[in-house]
């Protein structure tokens, strides 16, 4: 997989429960960038964690 993802990439992972780093390695991009697509999508979802991101992708 090239070092470029989408936040639906890390999405996937992020349900699938992997940590950060996990994700990072994963998908050959830094934890720094995992952390940023979560921001971002924590923003456009109006979601605070992890958690709440996972209940809400699982209940649509």
């Amino acid at each position: 997989m090239p070092a470029w993802c989408s936040p639906r990439d890390v999405l996937a992972r992020v349900v699938a429960g992997l940590p950060s780093r996990a994700i990072a390695m994963e998908l050959r991009i830094t934890a720094a960038t995992v952390q940023d697509h979560l921001k971002s999508v924590f923003a456009k979802t109006g979601v605070r964690s992890r958690r709440e991101l996972v209940a809400t992708i699982l209940h649509l």
